[in-house]
């Protein structure tokens, strides 16, 4: 049976169908799982674009954690030759200080050294001032014997010119008649 369409269109309105025949509820039915599929295409579309982010960051998380795995292995080998190094040098400070304790005893025996010569130098100064003082007065001594000798030897020289004089005087007597005994000369004197 044909119908005319404008007929149609007002018993469609009455029976809720379609002008195709197919019933609003299908259309809506059909609208909400189009809205559904595109709204889950787009939250397909947006959660791929977020584990793609993801999986970026986790590359990058990744790799920046084989960047800090590599400077901590970096660091331990660093804290290792640091620690040797630490090592090293305190026993090279022990030996410094070793040496430095042998140097300062060396220094203090040598200062002990040195105080005990400075006072035998000393000593020995005052000896030889003492030496001087009495070699001076032998000096003065030995220049006033020198003198004394130098006078005896006048004095001796006058008493055997007396003593001549006196043996002449008595051997021209004795020659007269007269007979004395003949004297010896006196001896000479020794000084040191």
């Amino acid at each position: 049976m044909a119908t005319e369409p404008d007929t149609a269109l007002t018993k469609s309105e009455g029976t809720g169908k379609s002008p195709g025949g197919t019933p609003a509820g299908v259309w809506l039915l059909v609208l909400v799982l189009a809205g559904l599929a595109f709204y889950a295409g787009y939250m397909a579309l947006h959660h791929r674009q977020l584990h793609a982010d993801s999986e970026m960051v986790r590359k990058a998380l990744a790799s920046d954690k084989d960047r800090l795995e590599a400077s901590v292995a970096s660091l331990k080998e660093e804290i290792k030759k640091s620690k040797k190094a630490n090592a090293s040098s305190q026993a090279v400070a022990e030996k410094f200080r070793a040496k430095v304790l042998g140097a300062t005893t060396k220094l203090n025996q040598l200062e002990a050294g040195i105080a005990e010569a400075v006072a035998s130098a000393k000593e020995r100064e005052k000896k030889i001032l003492s030496l001087q003082s009495a070699l001076e007065a032998a000096e003065e001594a030995k220049a006033k014997i020198m003198i004394e000798n130098e006078s005896l030897k006048g004095q001796i020289a006058e008493a055997q010119i007396k003593l001549d004089a006196a043996v002449s005087d008595l051997t021209g007597a004795s020659q007269k008649g007269e007979e004395t005994p003949a004297l010896s000369p006196l001896p000479e004197p020794s000084y040191p």
